[in-house]
């Protein structure tokens, strides 16, 4: 979740505090120009390893509520099953914005009237305080994410990152992951596996923008020991985190994928709480409009709990995860579900919840869906149009 905890590396024992050390690794091949994702399949890394990383604030623990490297809101109750315009499991590999064809609204058919995007279009947190779940996500759904990707090796073998994205892709899973380019990995363009890892996520998966850093968005910038910024309280600081991993990402799809069209603020904030805000009268509203220039902004419906500092194991976190959710769909809470690619205890919980045979989800009545299929649902629109249609911009599927 955070840049600042403890974990190891391949080239030795570090911690974030020292990016760079690292830094002199070869960079991998680039792909060829002209390189467009293939949504067919997918390679992985295996090897076994083990860190430590020490939680931020947030726990999940009794419900989804909390806050973590994002937060959570939202509960049980009820909403809507079934999906206007949208298929059970429909597939279509040259769908747009549908990485490996398995998005559940390939149409883009909203799920009632159309909500109006305003001046900032965004999904998650809408029911801060309350319970109740948002009524454009059928109650049957859940969307996986992965924040703050990719993490880098760790001494004994690939990192977590690695491993999540060979266990997804031998389930033929397709999921969204929110990239940060200057994070748990230091510089991704100088660490080959995470490079490989973020070229994995372009060709199989729905890339999504998380800043460089990992900041808290509207805060002051505290600078650490690591010398990256924890805040942003201007809107050209703030666009920069946004600017730079676009450059990376169009850079190692060679042009392929310029902008990143969905974006998650680091720790929610300030989209779910301004707590931290350098000034909470006018951040909201900054960082909203310099993310309304990019992205359509991402929270979440609940919260695994996996960055609350918590000790787990995979099947302990499994087991909260169902907690959450309920013996069926509509019993507690769907949607959009917070998870990081960075532990041990998520990667260990994947196959408990995903595993397309045995898992918690696909035996217990859910759906797996993807981010694009939540916006559609409530907009009509994806996210590259609505991008478009705020800024006059063109952009294009990513």
């Amino acid at each position: 979740m955070n840049r600042k905890r403890a974990f190891f590396w391949a080239c030795g024992i570090g911690s974030l505090a020292v990016f760079g050390a690292c830094g002199t690794a070869p960079q991998t091949t680039p792909p060829p120009a002209g390189y467009v994702p293939n949504y067919d399949g997918g390679q992985g890394n295996a090897a076994d390893s083990s860190t430590v990383q020490s939680g931020s604030s947030g726990s999940g623990s009794g419900s989804s509520s909390g806050s973590s490297s994002g937060s959570s809101s939202g509960s049980s109750s009820g909403s809507s099953s079934g999906s206007s315009g949208s298929s059970s499991g429909a597939t279509d590999s040259g769908t747009p914005g549908c990485a490996g064809g398995t998005c559940l609204n390939p149409t883009c058919q909203p799920l009632g009237t159309p909500a109006d995007i305003g001046t900032y279009a965004s999904l998650g947190f809408e029911n801060n305080p309350t319970t109740t779940q948002p009524a454009y996500i059928p109650n049957d759904v859940i969307i996986p994410t992965f924040d703050d990707v990719p993490d880098g090796p760790q001494t004994t073998g690939p990192g977590w990152t690695a491993l999540d994205l060979q266990l997804l892709d031998s389930f033929d899973m397709h999921v969204d992951f929110f990239i940060n380019t200057n994070n748990w990995c230091g510089d991704v363009t100088k660490v080959p596996e995470c490079t490989s890892d973020i070229l994995d996520i372009l060709a199989n998966h729905n890339p999504a923008n998380h800043t460089i850093y990992h900041p808290h968005m509207g805060a002051t910038d505290n600078t650490g020991t690591n010398g990256n910024p924890d805040g942003c309280s201007t809107a050209a600081d703030c666009q920069s985190e946004l600017t730079g991993v676009e450059t990376v990402i169009n850079t190692m799809s060679n042009g392929a994928t310029p902008h990143l069209t969905r974006f998650r603020m680091p720790y929610g904030e300030p989209q779910q709480s301004s707590v931290n805000c350098a000034d909470p009268s006018t951040c909201v509203a900054m960082v909203e409009g310099v993310v309304a220039q990019f992205a359509v902004g991402i929270g979440w419906n609940f919260d695994s709990g996996d960055s609350s500092g918590a000790t787990y194991t995979g099947a302990s976190l499994a087991t909260q995860v169902e907690g959450y959710v309920g013996s069926a769909p509509g019993q507690g809470d769907w949607g959009i579900i917070l998870q990081h690619g960075v532990y041990q205890w998520t990667h260990d919980a994947i196959p408990l919840l995903y595993d397309p045979t045995t898992g918690y989800f696909p035996t217990h009545g859910f759906r797996l869906g993807t981010v694009e299929d939540a916006i559609c649902w409530k907009y009509g629109m994806h996210s590259w149009e609505i991008v478009q249609q705020l800024t006059g911009q063109p952009r294009s599927p990513n």
